[in-house]
């Protein structure tokens, strides 16, 4: 008798209605007031109704369960996937249509990108409880995902004034200010998040990077360096204060913050292209081209990777690999100017004229006031080798719109207008603006000895009273 009455307590724990496998990486909401997640008897954490769980296995009645890093086991029926969650909480409602459990279902829907949904729940919530921060929270959430910025703010506005105690809420508040661009409203939030909670790295590397987008290197070093102290594995932050020591001309420190966040995540975007960037500097174009190569691996949509690829290869005159990484750019990104006016550049020199003109007039029509796309299309007209591009005319309105759009003291421009003279035969006025060129040269000390030598030799033909003409080189 006492075996079939324990067989049939097995049967009602197995049956489906009560353990329903579910798939791993799903995730679940606990729908009870708490739910404990515990190994071998042993409550590791806590969890609140509504939070999410990620299924990992199952061992009836317990799903192995993941929660922000903490693993371990959790009652099955404490937890929901996301449609049974809003089927629970719809019947709830039915029961007792209170302001929470509006709320949970609104959360719900919110996970299963049923917005207005959401919204609509979410406003009954607020409707039926005006003093809960909670449910604000959930709104603004919503009006988030929506785009609805003035409402999203009001709301989460509404939170803290309900609730001025949640570190969590100034730092939320914080990464909306630094998404819109305010970073000195961002860091005053997550200062105050600092305030109420100072254990907490994100809020230290959530302030450092609203420094280091004011360019104040060095506070957001000691943010970054007070988020690793607190999260030493914190590979993002150990990434970002790399990008701000290679700000600095730091470059062994920035290295070797890049190499440890590598260490902890190899798949860490953020190192790979800081490690990209540094042998840039140090002019290691191939070592630079591998790191752009391993971030399109993990990221195939950076349209800047391809881009940088393509300026390395265009620096070592190797055109057809450039103008293909510069395809690729556009292909992902269009409206890209810079990579049409390079691309265009890389024909013209290897006399590709008339594909040149193209990606030239395409990078204007993009950037009407780009002034770099107008002196490079006026130089073809100046020095193509081909002399049905030589447009002289053409060439004095380019760069007459490209000095409405550039700073007083442009070497480059002035080298254009030298050239132009010459074109026209005046090589008094190009020996005089070419040497105010070189002159304007001085002023930049990070100039490649490549573009002085250049200079000079302009310089030198025109003082013999000869154009220069472009003779193309091979792709």
């Amino acid at each position: 008798m006492r075996m079939l009455l324990l067989l049939s307590l097995s049967l009602i724990i197995l049956q489906p209605e009560t353990v329903v496998a579910q798939k791993k990486g799903e995730t679940l909401l606990v729908v009870t007031k708490d739910a404990d997640i515990s190994v071998e008897g042993k409550v590791l954490k806590t969890l609140h109704e509504g939070y999410e769980v990620v299924f990992k296995d199952i061992s009836a009645p317990w799903y192995w369960v993941e929660h922000k890093g903490t693993l371990g086991w959790i009652n099955s029926t404490t937890a929901r996937t996301i449609p049974e969650a809003i089927e629970f909480y719809t019947s709830q409602i039915n029961a007792n249509p209170s302001s929470s459990n509006y709320r949970y279902r609104g959360d719900a829907y919110l996970l299963q990108k049923k917005y207005q949904s959401a919204l609509n729940d979410l406003d009954e919530a607020v409707r039926l409880d005006s003093g809960s921060a909670k449910n604000f929270d959930s709104r603004a959430s919503i009006h988030s995902k929506l785009g609805n910025r003035k409402q999203m703010y009001a709301d989460i506005n509404m939170a803290i004034q309900l609730d001025p105690t949640s570190a969590t809420r100034y730092n939320n508040r914080g990464v909306l200010y630094a998404s819109d661009s305010k970073p000195d409203k961002a860091i005053a939030d997550y200062t105050q998040s600092i305030r109420l909670n100072p254990k907490k790295a994100i809020y230290f590397k959530n302030r450092g990077m609203s420094y280091k987008k004011k360019d104040d290197f060095k506070s957001a070093i000691k943010d970054f360096d007070s988020a690793v102290k607190l999260l030493p594995a914190y590979s993002s932050a150990i990434a970002e204060r790399g990008d701000c020591q290679l700000e600095l001309k730091n470059y062994e420190a920035a290295l070797q913050d890049y190499q440890a966040a590598l260490k902890i995540d190899p798949a860490s975007t953020d190192a790979l292209w800081g490690m990209a960037l540094y042998f840039d500097i140090k002019k290691d174009p191939q070592q630079a081209n591998q790191y752009y190569e391993n971030v399109l691996k993990l990221d195939p949509k950076r349209y800047f990777a391809y881009y940088k690829i393509g300026s390395n290869f265009q620096s070592e005159n190797n055109f057809a690999k450039a103008i293909q990484n510069y395809d690729r750019s556009i292909a992902i990104k269009p409206t890209y100017r810079s990579a049409h006016r390079n691309r265009g550049i890389c024909y013209r020199k290897t006399g590709n004229y008339a594909q040149a003109l193209k990606d030239f007039d395409q990078a204007i029509q993009i950037s009407p006031k780009h002034p770099d796309a107008y002196r490079s299309r006026a130089w073809l007209k100046i020095t193509a080798s081909d002399p049905k591009f030589i447009d002289l005319a053409g060439a004095k309105q380019d760069l007459a719109q490209a000095e409405k759009f550039t700073s007083p003291g442009s070497w480059r421009l002035a080298q254009s207008f030298a050239g132009l003279y010459a074109a026209e035969g005046k090589f008094d006025q190009a020996v005089e603006t070419m040497n105010k060129a070189i002159a304007l040269q001085q002023e930049h000390t990070t100039l490649s000895e490549a573009a002085r030598q250049q200079a000079r030799d302009y310089l030198a033909l025109y003082q013999q009273k000869k154009p220069y003409r472009e003779i193309p080189l091979k792709p």
